[in-house]
């Protein structure tokens, strides 16, 4: 499957929004908009943030997610526009294999209270994503359009984590003991390219068409440890 994400884009207007919303657990989310604008519409600028956190109704502990994206417009001439957006998320959660399974199929659910957690107390998950967007686009005709992207992404994951087993029957009879793994991540990606494309538009008729040619050129890299 595949997600298409389109952010918030600078406008001609000013305007600051805040919300802050509160719930059980401990769950919270609060979160600003703001733009600014040139007088002649030439130059935007726009800023969302957002931290939100929650307890959580199992034993796990307190997850955090913090992010912020910036976002700057300019207009030279009713041809080009030049877009600058930087993102940065941050998040810091508490992993959680579930409810082992139980019987001699292994399907069963295990009778205990849902809120019961068996991870350990060494077990976290911090992630920091640092995304880095240019992008221009001017009108070389009516009908044609030439459209640039630059685009840089770095991902790094740290966490330990523990992984159920399984439940399996010992001593004394009637009691089952969980086996546990603690599985260490440490993970660093990057991602760099240039997406370059021609786009046409035209009718025939009462269709309307549009043809896209173009060439990205990108590079990956990865290194981690697990164990």
């Amino acid at each position: 499957g595949a997600v298409q994400i389109v952010r918030k884009q600078p406008a001609l207007t000013r305007f600051a929004e805040a919300a802050f919303s509160y719930g059980r657990f401990g769950t919270f989310e609060c979160a600003i908009d703001g733009n600014a604008g040139s007088s002649d519409g030439k130059v935007g600028f726009r800023l969302n943030a957002v931290r939100q956190g929650s307890d959580n109704f199992r034993e796990i502990g307190e997850g955090v997610l913090s992010a912020v994206n910036p976002v700057l417009a300019w207009k030279p001439n009713e041809d080009t526009r030049v877009l600058a957006s930087f993102e940065y998320v941050a998040s810091n959660q508490q992993p959680d294999s579930g409810i082992p399974y139980v019987g001699e199929s292994g399907d069963t659910l295990a009778d205990v209270p849902r809120e019961r957690s068996y991870q350990s107390p060494f077990d976290f998950s911090e992630q920091d994503v640092s995304r880095l967007r240019l992008e221009a686009e001017h009108k070389l005709s009516e009908h044609v359009t030439l459209r640039d992207r630059a685009y840089y992404t770095q991902l790094k994951w740290d966490s330990d984590g523990t992984l159920i087993s399984g439940a399996f029957p010992f001593p004394p009879a009637g009691r089952l003991t969980v086996i546990r793994t603690l599985v260490q991540l440490d993970d660093k990606q990057q991602l760099l390219g240039n997406q370059l494309e021609l786009a046409a538009s035209f009718a025939s008729g009462s269709l309307k068409h549009e043809l896209v040619a173009g060439f990205e050129l990108s590079r990956l890299t990865a290194r981690f440890d697990q164990g």
